[in-house]
């Protein structure tokens, strides 16, 4: 199994042993590290050399400023070993989409296309808007373009997503009890374009509501995923390892 998004940077570099330990144990054998901030670049380096965990660099919506030629130039070095660009994308839920959140997400779609990396996606009330930069992007990538991380977003917004060629990757969000909406997404997504995640630290699955998620817990989240789909755990696990070895085809 793999946990496809979690954020190693948000932990003490002394859990992480532990968590590593504890995620082999119960049969996650890779967690994707993945990057939110400019500042994160040099400790997910240091992370990926120390504890061979496969890293991405981005700037998430939230940052609020706006990335410069000198920034991208450091993102660039710094992806040289990296598997994807991201976690990047457009959220209006907390503050309202600006030109800010725009400008930073084209000028690192650009920077995944001249690096050929498949980028992460975040989406939270912007689908609208995010799908008009996706398209233009997608329609230059020769390999697949990327996923919709911790996806929550409409059917329509997943299905235009996956005629777009991105994957959908599902957290622990799937096992709440408000989340039928979700569930349905879950239903309805190809089996051989679906992720499993945690967002770790974050998101944890039921029954860990409240408590500090950690990447072991992602075997949660595909017991449930293989619940609504009717079919077996064993066919979540080898189906949603290919997929993320196949969009993340530098791991």
């Amino acid at each position: 199994m793999i946990d496809s998004h979690c954020h190693f940077t948000h932990f003490d570099d002394a859990e992480i042993p532990d968590l590593i330990h504890e995620a082999h144990s119960l049969g996650v054998t890779t967690m994707l590290n993945i990057g939110v901030e400019l500042e994160h670049m040099n400790r997910l380096m240091h992370q990926h050399q120390t504890f061979g965990l496969p890293y991405s660099i981005g700037v998430h919506p939230h940052g609020t400023l706006e990335l410069t030629d000198s920034d991208i130039t450091s993102m660039r070095h710094a992806l040289q070993n990296a598997i994807a660009v991201g976690e990047i994308g457009l959220d209006s839920y907390r503050q309202k989409e600006t030109v800010v959140q725009r400008h930073n997400l084209a000028l690192q779609l650009d920077l995944a296309l001249s690096l050929q990396l498949p980028v992460i996606i975040h989406s939270r009330d912007e689908e609208t808007a995010l799908l008009e930069h996706l398209t233009v992007y997608a329609q230059k990538c020769s390999s697949p373009p990327g996923v919709i991380h911790c996806f929550t977003g409409s059917l329509t917004f997943g299905r235009a997503c996956l005629d777009l060629g991105f994957y959908l990757s599902f957290s622990g969000i799937l096992t709440f009890k408000n989340a039928e909406l979700v569930r349905d997404a879950a239903r309805m997504c190809p089996l051989d374009r679906l992720l499993v995640e945690t967002d770790a630290p974050y998101l944890a699955p039921v029954p860990f509501r409240g408590k500090k998620c950690r990447p072991a817990m992602v075997t949660h989240t595909a017991k449930t995923l293989a619940e609504i789909r009717n079919c077996t755990l064993s066919t979540i696990n080898e189906v949603t390892c290919t997929n993320t070895k196949t969009l993340f085809h530098k791991l």
